[in-house]
């Protein structure tokens, strides 16, 4: 499975967001998901119990298992097998919401298959799509994770001798808002030590190697992702600043110097992503700090 994740800062620097990007199955997609959730015989959203994570800091500082107490949301859904048939119609709602409807078209594998489809070319205006498991075996899945849609009636209506068996009614299993969580540096450290000169409330420029590591209800590891990122909001917000500067005079009759400086440490911060992209960590770490420095002292010696 391709385990992925995103990180972007929430409050100015002192707070992240991580979000789980992995892809799962969804017909409003406008790229299939091809090694997600659920794909194939990946494991799905509802195996994981729990979650953890690795971090090292811009000085190599190194912090294991952190647990940021978050799980990716699940969405609610129904289930439903059809046990036989071989002629009449199925029509499906939750709540009294259409879902989808479909005649028996040749098995009851085929019908379903109708049904999925029709379900699915509709699901931006329901807000629901179904996938066939096996043969005979329909789940009604809501588009949005949370626990909003939990508890609806799952009503299949049928006729002719087509017959139903009913295993999940009403929808349940949504949990959580979203597939992301917010942290603090101190959420990392916690009862530790604080990275030298990073102890908040603001995370120091630079690159942090992330593991994100998913488990399943019995604590096994399912998989596990690491990505370096690269931090330059503190770095960024000084070039706001050093701008701001050029407009009120602030570093006297430098304005040319400033004007060249500041461009110089844009340059130093594309630098760095470039070097990150190349896998030269260090190298990107060294250009960041480099940046923050001249930009921190942006009008010494005019």
């Amino acid at each position: 499975m391709k385990l992925d994740f995103s990180v972007s800062n929430v409050d100015c620097c002192s707070k992240v967001k991580l979000c789980d990007t992995t892809c799962e199955f969804d017909p409003c997609l406008e790229i299939a998901c091809a090694d997600g959730y659920g794909i194939g015989t990946n494991k799905t959203k509802y195996d994981i119990g729990s979650t953890a994570f690795n971090f090292k800091t811009p000085n190599g500082t190194i912090y294991n298992n952190v647990n940021l107490n978050f799980k990716p949301a699940t969405r609610s859904y129904g289930k439903f097998q059809i046990t036989g048939g071989t002629t009449g119609a199925i029509v499906v709602n939750i709540n009294g919401l259409l879902v989808s409807n479909t005649v028996f078209m040749t098995d009851i594998e085929t019908t379903l298959k109708n049904l999925v489809n029709t379900a699915n070319g509709d699901s931006k205006n329901t807000g629901w799509h179904m996938e066939l498991i096996g043969t005979d075996t329909i789940k009604v899945i809501s588009n949005i994770p949370g626990v909003l849609y939990n508890g609806l009636d799952v009503n299949v209506g049928l006729s002719g001798d087509i017959t139903v068996t009913m295993i999940d009614d009403p929808t349940a299993y949504g949990s959580g808002v979203n597939n992301c969580v917010e942290f603090l540096i101190s959420d990392i450290y916690g009862s530790n030590a604080a990275p030298v000169g990073n102890s908040g409330p603001d995370f120091a420029d630079g690159v942090y190697e992330i593991t994100y590591i998913i488990y399943d209800l019995l604590g096994v590891e399912i998989d596990r992702v690491t990505k370096c990122i690269l931090f330059d909001c503190n770095v960024k917000a000084c070039v706001k600043a050093a701008i701001l500067k050029l407009e009120d005079g602030a570093c006297g009759g430098c304005v040319d110097d400033l004007i060249e400086r500041v461009l110089k440490i844009k340059s130093k911060i594309e630098q760095a992503h470039a070097q990150l992209a190349e896998g030269l960590g260090d190298c990107a770490n060294d250009t960041i700090k480099s940046a923050g420095e001249l930009c921190n002292n942006i009008c010494l010696d005019c």
